[in-house]
C-alpha cells in the first residue's frame, strides 16, 4: 500500500510540474492573432491588416528557453515589430510572476498571461474607464 501511494504522489507531483506556466512557455511561438477592443467596441484581429501592411509580421517567432531568456527570430523589415515585444534587444530575460509575463531587454514589458493547450495570450490593458480604455489580446501558437 505505501508503495503505491508514494507512486500516485510522484506521478501527480511530475505530471503537475509539467503544467506550470515556467514549464509551459519554454519553446517556439507564432503570433496567431492580435485582437484589440477600443471602449464598448467588440473586439477586432489587427492581425490581418498588420500582415497586409508587412507580410513579414507573420514570420516572428520568440523562442523561450529555460533559464528565462527569450530571443526571436525575425526578417529584417519586421525588426520594429519585434522590439516592441522585446525591448529592441536580439536576446531578452522573461520571468513569469503570477499571471503576468515580464520581459526585459533594452525596456521592460509586463504582459498578462494565459497559457493552454499549446496556446499562449498576452493582454495589455491601457487607459481608464471602459470608454477610453484599449485592451489588447495577443495570440501566440506554441510551434
Amino acid at each position: 500500500m505505501k508503495v503505491l501511494v508514494v507512486s500516485l504522489l510522484s506521478v501527480i507531483l511530475t505530471n503537475c510540474s509539467k503544467d506550470t506556466p515556467s514549464a509551459q512557455i519554454v519553446g517556439s511561438w507564432k503570433i496567431t492573432n492580435i485582437f484589440v477592443k477600443q471602449g464598448a467596441a467588440p473586439d477586432a484581429d489587427q492581425l490581418p491588416a498588420l500582415v497586409k501592411a508587412l507580410p513579414c509580421a507573420k514570420e516572428i517567432v520568440f523562442n523561450f528557453q529555460k533559464k528565462g531568456k527569450v530571443s526571436y527570430s525575425t526578417p529584417t523589415e519586421c525588426q520594429s515589430i519585434a522590439n516592441n515585444f522585446s525591448g529592441a534587444s536580439e536576446v531578452s530575460e522573461y520571468e513569469i510572476n503570477e499571471d503576468k509575463l515580464i520581459i526585459t531587454g533594452k525596456s521592460t514589458n509586463t504582459f498578462g498571461l494565459s497559457l493552454s493547450s499549446g496556446t499562449m495570450t498576452w493582454t495589455i490593458v491601457d487607459g481608464s474607464g471602459t470608454a477610453s480604455m484599449t485592451t489588447t489580446r495577443i495570440i501566440l501558437q506554441k510551434q
